[in-house]
């Protein structure tokens, strides 16, 4: 029993979890019975709650402070866990690659990314934050992009729901993925996935894919610069047209490579 606000497969970090969402009233009845309880049936008196005036201490032993040579004025000092995220690159005009997995519909950012103590330690490690991507799914994932050196993402409708979590994005510049083609996309995670260069590409419903089928899509980068919509994508004998709906900073975005690069690009501040 759980009082957060979403729930999924192995939303507490275990596979085969069984979590039910509920209020924290419920819980705290569930706790005091051992069983899923309604707290209007326990019996008693309500406990008195009294206001607190005291302080609590601070107890900081869990932070380890950085060493008095490191302690520079103006500088920050980082563990070795909190590495610079990977460098976005601007969209390519050839698209040539492999389909890398195939996914069904309501895929959330907490598959991309897992929640968990594991994954949450190295959130801010996104080399190691992307041996986890997809592995609830498909536990080879990781290594079958790096030995593609990239590919592409294939997904089902309202791809990325759940939380805004950037790192859910970055894990796929780290594995090269340059691609998204999903029937539909969770809104945050759209434009996250453009603010690192990675172009989301919606597909027709009717198209179905393969994992592992190779993918060709050229004059990318003009049809975008030129506001084009509809992009042909060429796999074997059977082609099709996918959609590209995009706004002219949006398109501004892909074209440099992300936002962090357009800002430098611009100089700003």
């Amino acid at each position: 029993m759980r009082t957060f606000n979403r729930n999924f497969p192995a939303r507490s970090g275990t596979v085969n979890d069984r979590v039910f969402l509920c209020s924290p009233e419920t819980a705290a009845a569930t706790a005091l019975t051992g069983v899923i309880s309604d707290p209007r049936s326990l019996g008693g008196e309500k406990p008195a709650v009294r206001s607190w005036s005291g302080s609590a201490p601070i107890d900081d032993r869990h932070f380890i402070q950085p060493l008095a040579s490191e302690a520079r004025p103006g500088a920050t000092v980082r563990s070795a866990n909190i590495v610079d995220p990977p460098v976005a690159r601007p969209i390519a005009d050839i698209i040539d690659g492999n389909v890398l997995i195939v996914l069904p519909d309501n895929i959330s950012t907490g598959d991309m990314a897992p929640d968990g103590a594991l994954a949450m330690a190295i959130w801010a490690n996104i080399p190691e934050c992307a041996k986890t991507t997809f592995r609830r799914i498909d536990p080879a994932f990781h290594d079958r992009a790096l030995a593609a050196r990239g590919g592409i993402v294939v997904a089902g409708h309202n791809y990325g729901q759940g939380s805004s979590r950037e790192s859910a994005a970055l894990v796929m510049v780290e594995l090269g993925v340059s691609v998204i083609a999903a029937k539909s996309f969770a809104r945050i995670h759209r434009a996250n996935l453009i603010a690192q260069g990675i172009l989301p590409l919606e597909l027709p419903d009717h198209v179905s894919v393969s994992l592992g089928e190779r993918w060709h899509i050229g004059a990318l980068a003009r049809a975008i610069e030129s506001g084009k919509n509809k992009i042909a994508v060429h796999r074997g004998n059977d082609p099709f047209t996918a959609t590209l709906n995009l706004t002219a900073r949006e398109r501004e975005l892909l074209l440099n490579g992300g936002a962090l690069n357009l800002f430098r690009s611009k100089q700003l501040p």
